[in-house]
């Protein structure tokens, strides 16, 4: 249950704070921290403008990082409303999920609309009784990360086999067209008839994994003449792994490098039917890299052969993306008329419930989160994202 009853949240919230609460965190300062006098939340300072790259919070010490493999951070930030969490999926080797626990309804009108005189006349501290307010976990809905690539599942490329004993194939039939990282535009299907996973491969021993791409480049006139479709393989070699293909040259590697555009990986999958391989297609853009790689479609090939600088195709192109709590509900707001210089990114105040190890049994490392700047508080440079952080009592 996602609570909006913003003047009860208040009311409870004036009590708590004339009662002396303490949140629980540590007596360390992080270099980004910064506590201020109140002793009932953490406030932490992200440097989130970059538009590609995210940033790792540690939800616990305050302190940010780069690296996102490991799991010494929760949550992790970038420009604008971009947040994934660590839960071994987009990036990192945790299980955090996330719920949002206050919707803050009233910055919203019948219809969803932003309600601007609420956007300008809220405060920070005027809804910090929304971050402080007794939550109870069982009544909030929490989830992991999800990861919803722009490929799609590997129904939307491939095609099971089942008289072939579980083994999936290319569907030779859907195109897309794809942005490279170098700015370059490729149709792009999958080819050949060799098994790209095998779902059945419990054991991890099918190695003869590979996957083969036709590639089309974009002609000078904005067309793709599918008679100059060249072709790239690449082998995994292994049963689980990667490959990073670089459409530009044409090339691949076993490792990420830099001017990689498509990943092919067999991961594995659990089932009702037992575990087994499962491919994926993920791109280094989005949520999954920071090279701004893009696509649209599937088209058919009557309707690729169609397409001309004229056509839609050149706008509406989608990346990889991440869903989670924090993903399905923005915390900032852009262009409300009146607030700032009306391009400007507004808070709405919004209170989120991340677990720590994503387990509904344990309750003591549920921490809330609210965003309350998306400006530094100093220099008003933007993407310097200011969190207010507690731990659940």
């Amino acid at each position: 249950m996602t609570v909006n009853n913003t003047l009860g949240l208040r009311a409870v919230g004036v009590l708590l704070a004339s009662a002396t609460l303490t949140a629980c965190l540590p007596e360390e300062d992080a270099p980004n921290r910064n506590d201020g006098d109140d002793d009932r939340f953490m406030s932490i300072l992200v440097d989130a403008s970059s538009n590609a790259a995210f940033q790792g919070v540690n939800l616990v010490t305050g302190e940010t990082t780069t690296d996102l493999e490991g799991d010494d951070w929760h949550i992790a930030l970038r420009r604008y409303n971009g947040v994934i969490l660590n839960g071994g999926l987009v990036a990192g080797s945790g299980s955090v999920s996330a719920a949002l626990a206050h919707e803050q309804s009233d910055f919203y009108d019948g219809s969803g609309d932003p309600i601007a005189s609420t956007f300008i006349n809220a405060t920070a501290e005027g809804y910090l009784a929304d971050l402080l307010y007794p939550y109870e976990t069982h009544d909030l809905a929490f989830a992991g990360e999800a990861f919803l690539p722009a490929f799609g599942g590997w129904q939307q490329w491939s095609t099971y086999n089942h008289p072939s004993g579980g083994y999936v194939y290319p569907n030779n039939h859907r195109y897309w067209v794809l942005r490279s990282s170098t700015g370059d535009q490729f149709a792009v299907r999958l080819t050949g008839t060799e098994a790209l996973f095998w779902t059945r491969d419990s054991s991890a021993e099918f190695d003869g994994a590979e996957i083969q791409l036709g590639v089309t480049p974009m002609s000078a006139n904005g067309s793709f003449n599918l008679g100059n479709e060249a072709t790239v393989t690449a082998p995994l070699g292994v049963a689980r792994g990667s490959v990073y293909i670089d459409l530009d040259n044409l090339s691949f590697t076993t490792t990420e490098q830099g001017g990689w555009d498509i990943e092919y990986r067999v991961v594995t999958s659990t089932s009702g039917f037992g575990s087994g391989g499962i491919g994926e297609l993920r791109l280094n853009g989005g949520v999954t890299g920071d090279a701004g790689v893009a696509l649209q479609g599937p088209y058919t090939q009557q309707e690729i052969e169609a397409l001309d600088a004229s056509g839609f195709y050149s706008f509406g192109f989608v990346s990889d993306a991440s869903g989670n709590a924090f993903a399905e509900n923005e915390w900032f707001v852009y262009g409300i008329p009146g607030y700032g210089s009306g391009h400007s990114l507004a808070p709405n105040f919004r209170v989120f419930a991340v677990d720590l190890d994503g387990d509904s049994a344990t309750t003591d490392d549920v921490y809330m989160v609210q965003a309350v700047n998306y400006y530094h508080p100093d220099a008003g440079t933007s993407g310097y994202i200011t969190l207010r952080v507690r731990q659940l009592d």
